[in-house]
C-alpha cells in the first residue's frame, strides 16, 4: 500500500473540489470534459481527446450518449505520464484558483478497484464519463 501524507491529500482534495465546483457553474460540458480539462502537451500533442459515443438505448434517464476519453499515449505503458499529469494539473488548478481558501467543503470520495474484471469502457459509460 502506498504511503499517503494525509495533510497533502486533504489539501489537494479540497483544491480539486473547489476547482470542479468552479468548472461546473453553468457549464454545458459533459462530466468527462469538466473533469479532464487539463490536457498536458507532450512534444506538441495533447495526451487525450474527447469523443462522443451514442447508444440506441438510454444509459441514464433521457441520456443516450456520453463523452469518452481517447488517450494518445496509453498511460499504462508510459509510467511517467500519470505522475506528470498529476503534478501538472495541481499547478494548473492552483493557477486557476489564486484565491483558493483551504476550507472544508462537503463532498464525496469515490474509490474503485483497479484491474477488476470489468469490460473496458463499462465504468466510463455507466458513470457518464465520471470514471475513466
Amino acid at each position: 500500500m502506498i504511503d499517503i501524507e494525509e495533510e497533502v491529500f486533504i489539501k489537494n482534495l479540497r483544491l480539486t473540489q473547489a476547482y470542479c465546483r468552479l468548472q461546473m457553474q453553468g457549464s454545458p460540458k459533459s462530466n468527462t470534459e469538466l473533469l479532464r480539462n487539463y490536457n498536458h502537451f507532450d512534444k506538441g500533442f495533447e495526451q487525450f481527446e474527447f469523443q462522443t459515443k451514442n447508444f440506441e438505448f438510454d444509459v441514464a434517464p433521457d441520456i443516450n450518449h456520453f463523452t469518452s476519453t481517447k488517450w494518445a499515449i496509453d498511460p499504462t505503458e508510459n509510467k511517467t505520464i500519470i505522475d506528470t499529469l498529476f503534478k501538472g494539473q495541481l499547478l494548473f488548478k492552483n493557477n486557476q484558483l489564486p484565491t483558493f481558501a483551504d476550507s472544508a467543503h462537503p463532498g464525496k470520495i469515490l474509490i474503485c478497484q483497479v484491474d477488476s474484471i470489468i469490460p473496458d469502457g463499462v465504468s466510463e459509460a455507466e458513470s457518464l464519463g465520471f470514471i475513466d
